[in-house]
């Protein structure tokens, strides 16, 4: 059965556990907080979570009483985190899909193996029977004629 990597909520937690900590977001710190993942897992949602706190941080408070800000700002970001989760959900949804596909796949190629081998060995038994008939065929031919020259000779 395949591993379970890291996903994006272990991210984002270890993102908030290292920002508690007052240390620098990096790829080696949140491995280390996990002591899982991958560089590549933790590089892409890494880099999704920056995309997600930069389009939080084009939200601008100018306009905005500083309570409601935070407000939206929070809900923004809910947002964002419940749509890649969302995202996430689906993508191991389809590829444990495509896992039970490429088994069933698999389950009728060997199936078809059978069923060939099965039908190569029915050829064959068919062949044989085929030479038998024919060798039975004429060996009554061959019997049917030597009464008739008997029955000639006892005349």
């Amino acid at each position: 059965m395949a591993r379970h990597g890291v996903t994006f909520q272990d991210i984002v937690r270890a993102i908030q556990e290292i920002k508690g900590q007052g240390k620098n977001i990096t790829i080696e710190n949140i491995r280390a907080f996990l002591g899982t993942g991958s560089i590549g897992t933790i590089n892409k949602y890494l880099r999704q979570w920056r995309e997600m706190e930069k389009s939080v941080g084009n939200l601008s408070s100018s306009e905005l009483p500083e309570t409601l800000f935070l407000m939206v700002k929070n809900l923004w970001q809910n947002i964002l985190t419940q749509s890649a989760q969302q995202f996430e959900l689906m993508e191991t949804n389809y590829k444990q899909e495509i896992i039970r596909l490429k088994t069933e796949v698999e389950k009728y190629r060997r199936n078809n193996q059978r069923w060939q081998t099965l039908f190569n060995q029915w050829q064959l038994e068919k062949a044989k029977l085929e030479n038998e008939k024919s060798r039975l065929e004429q060996a009554l031919a061959c019997k049917d004629r030597e009464p008739i020259h008997e029955t000639l000779l006892s005349f």
